[in-house]
């Protein structure tokens, strides 16, 4: 489980569509965990739809709950992987955007031309 800085009363997991395991992130609230949590270990039914309700509960609580067990502690910006220091130097080849021309298109160039194929008359 990972708390977020920003609102730490909500939790980051993982939420499984069961159709084809796409993993998107989910928060949900720390009460919201402890509410499943004692809806999952007080409730005990014969009830085949109310029984998959509480197994669907179950997993998403441990999914929950597995989601992230490491360093919380250290967070690294990707930013700072970026370097740009041959920046200026790949601007160099790049043609000028800033000038607005237009292009003409000549359907009559040799490399566009087929001449395997002749005209329809």
């Amino acid at each position: 489980m990972r708390a977020l800085s920003a609102r730490p009363e909500l939790v980051q997991g993982t939420f499984l569509d069961g159709m084809g395991g796409v993993m998107e992130p989910v928060y949900v609230t720390v009460a919201g965990l402890q509410e499943m949590d004692d809806e999952i270990t007080d409730s005990t039914t014969d009830d085949p739809l109310a029984d998959l309700h509480l197994r669907y509960a179950a997993s998403a609580d441990a999914l929950m709950k597995d989601m992230d067990s490491g360093n919380d502690d250290e967070f690294e910006y990707e930013g700072n992987e970026k370097h740009f220091e041959d920046y200026v130097h790949e601007l160099a080849f790049l043609p000028d955007i800033t000038i607005p021309a237009s292009t003409i298109l000549d359907y009559d160039a040799p490399n566009v031309k087929n001449p395997t194929l002749d005209l329809i008359a």
